[in-house]
């Protein structure tokens, strides 16, 4: 499967080298271009081909939305908008299949450096090569990665307090403005752990499966598997995922 995707690669990147990176706010602190419309357009023509029997859960809503109950695709045509139209240079597709509510499939593409996380049922890769988590067992020596939420959030007292345990108690933290980017840092262990809130379907379901794929813990905030419907993830080696669980599980 992973072979039949990247079929549709070389198309994408003309898209971003051809359209226009000049973007339209769809809604508060949400921006969307020429470039995630085309790139969601050809991702579904090109999905659709692979199986025709599954529905598309999608950012831009380029086709009739499915359900999380039955054979779907769950896809960010851009995850990272913000970045590619500011000119930061990290920004990523991010694909999921799900089937009956459960993920199978992860594939993610970060366009500038050509890096393919990919995962099915027998672990996880980069560019072809296995990868894992890291097994770190200092918290001290945790490199952390988060996202920060945006306009009127709930429970941001609670977001702020974690975000301070976390700094104050690990090596240090980073945000790369793509949650599907932190993600796949986290399986190939660039990263120990991530934590955010308020996402998403797409900009978590194929990177989160790739972490478990190579051997991490995802859950929400309660340590349910429930990241998908609440917007909530912890996801990382045992030890930060425990951290951050002791920390939040309460609290949501």
């Amino acid at each position: 499967m992973q072979k039949a995707i990247e079929k549709i690669l070389p198309k994408l990147h003309k898209v971003l080298n051809t359209y226009s990176r000049k973007s339209n706010e769809k809604s508060p602190y949400q921006l969307v271009t020429e470039i995630d419309i085309k790139i969601e357009q050809l991702l579904i023509e090109h999905l659709a081909k692979l199986l025709p029997e599954a529905g598309f859960i999608t950012e831009e809503g380029q086709t009739q939305q499915g359900k999380m109950d039955g054979l779907t695709w769950i896809i960010d045509p851009i995850d990272g908008t913000s970045n590619m139209v500011f000119g930061i240079p990290f920004f990523c597709l991010s694909i999921g299949l799900v089937e009956a509510g459960k993920t199978i499939l992860g594939f993610v593409h970060e366009f500038n450096h050509s890096d393919t996380f990919f995962a099915h049922f027998r672990g996880a890769q980069l560019n072809g090569e296995n990868i894992s988590v890291r097994k770190n067992t200092k918290i001290n020596n945790v490199l952390a990665a988060t996202g920060f939420p945006h306009g009127e959030v709930n429970n941001l007292d609670v977001y702020l307090e974690v975000l301070e345990h976390t700094i104050k108690e690990t090596h240090s933290i980073r945000r790369l403005g793509t949650a599907a980017m932190d993600l796949c840092y986290t399986a190939c262990g660039r990263f120990d752990g991530y934590f955010e809130m308020n996402l998403k379907p797409w900009d978590i379901c194929g990177g989160a499966y790739i972490v478990e794929q190579a051997g991490g813990i995802v859950s929400d905030f309660k340590g349910e598997k429930n990241h998908l419907n609440t917007g909530n993830i912890i996801a990382g080696n045992p030890l930060v995922h425990r951290f951050w669980l002791n920390k939040l599980k309460d609290k949501f």
